[in-house]
């Protein structure tokens, strides 16, 4: 069996991993976040490849499909950044959780003027002949009427889910920039340097 090779002597004495142990323990609130961000990155890309293929019949699933492969490519770029420490990702990954909940509440209120005049799933369109539009009032309007609460449920739900989620995201993110700050403001130069390198 061949004898291992020598090692070098490390050059980094045991203050050194003291303060490399250190600055991982202090930028743990900064890596949850940038896990975080990427979770919800991804999970919104798949949201937008399934709005995308709904686009092929809708300009409306288009749109929204476009907006959420936005709204993802914005969240992975700025997990990227927040995992180089970058002070102003927290920023911008808040703003693009505001633009994404402004996005569904947008969709959510076309669902509901859609309902309500009508056109949608839970709206009774007129056919223009009055036998055939009084035929389907007596046998479809109990069904429509329950469908149009099912869908105004739907929808308001879906405004007050994205305040709320969304919204809750942006605080979040937005409570990051201050770890961030207090870590490259606590932590040596050279062990916030290595970590952005690592990133």
């Amino acid at each position: 069996m061949r004898p291992q090779a020598d090692q070098p002597e490390s050059p980094l004495r045991e203050e050194h991993f003291r303060q490399l142990a250190e600055g991982v323990r202090r930028s743990a609130k900064v890596r949850r976040a940038v896990a975080v961000a990427r979770v919800s990155g991804w999970t919104t890309a798949v949201f937008a490849f399934v709005s995308l293929l709904s686009g092929l019949f809708s300009v409306v699933g288009l749109a929204l499909g476009v907006a959420l492969a936005v709204v993802a490519w914005r969240e992975l770029q700025g997990a990227r950044s927040l995992a180089r420490l970058d002070a102003v990702a927290p920023r911008r990954l808040a703003l693009n959780q505001v633009f994404f909940g402004a996005c569904l509440c947008a969709y959510a209120v076309w669902g509901v003027w859609r309902t309500l005049t009508g056109d949608g799933p839970g709206g009774l369109a007129a056919t223009g002949d009055a036998q055939v539009d009084a035929m389907l009032a007596d046998v479809a309007e109990p069904m429509q009427a329950m469908m149009r609460v099912v869908m105004l449920a739907t929808y308001g739900g879906l405004f007050v889910g994205s305040v709320l989620a969304q919204g809750g995201m942006a605080w979040y993110y937005a409570t990051r920039a201050r770890h961030v700050r207090e870590h490259a403001a606590r932590t040596p130069e050279w062990v916030v340097r290595v970590q952005r390198m690592a990133a």
